[in-house]
């Protein structure tokens, strides 16, 4: 086989791959399907997030008791044993974007606003959570009570805007995320 060949062979193979992927329907949990917002759209974010040129997909998905979760395929991990990440996710109001290699789940629930940020690292073979932020309302009256933010890849944090301080926090990843959500709601104390 040519050089010619190969390349032409080698690039219709890539281009299979890469349109089988991005029409991949990926299976949702049973029990759970799409969580649709008012204007009846899914509220997912697709996007290439382990860098390997395949479309991932992060959605929020509902029970009809109303339970949220919002679950992240990898599609390569996916094609192979059809398994994902997912975790609890008790808002309704969310937006799932994806920008500069990073994933950002935000919650939008009028008095409780949390915001993710999670990284797609090979060593890991996971996402791991580089930044975590809350700010907290009580609604009658609307009251800020407070708000963190935390950067894990500095083990830095700040409470209400104030300067950084150091914080010793293990690598969090899709993988355990769920079991350190009380922790990091309550970093700094304003929410006690």
């Amino acid at each position: 086989m040519t050089t010619k060949t190969k390349i032409i062979v080698l690039t219709l193979f890539a281009f299979a791959i890469s349109f089988n992927v991005k029409s991949q329907n990926f299976t949702l949990p049973e029990g759970y399907e799409a969580y649709k917002d008012y204007d009846g759209k899914e509220q997912r974010v697709d996007g290439d997030f382990d860098g390997d040129s395949l479309n991932d997909l992060a959605i929020v998905c509902s029970t009809k008791n109303g339970e949220n979760i919002v679950v992240v395929y990898l599609a390569s991990k996916f094609l192979i044993d059809q398994s994902y990440w997912s975790f609890p996710w008790h808002y309704y109001n969310n937006k799932l974007s994806f920008k500069n290699n990073v994933l950002n789940i935000e919650s939008d629930d009028s008095y409780d606003y949390i915001v993710l940020k999670l990284k797609y690292y090979s060593n890991l073979k996971n996402l791991k959570l580089i930044g975590f932020s809350r700010k907290y309302y009580l609604r009658h009256p609307t009251t800020l009570v407070g708000s963190n933010s935390i950067n894990l890849n500095t083990n830095e944090y700040s409470v209400n805007g104030g300067p950084n301080k150091k914080i010793n926090i293990n690598t969090i990843t899709l993988s355990d995320i769920e079991k350190h959500f009380e922790f990091l709601r309550e970093v700094g104390g304003v929410f006690n």
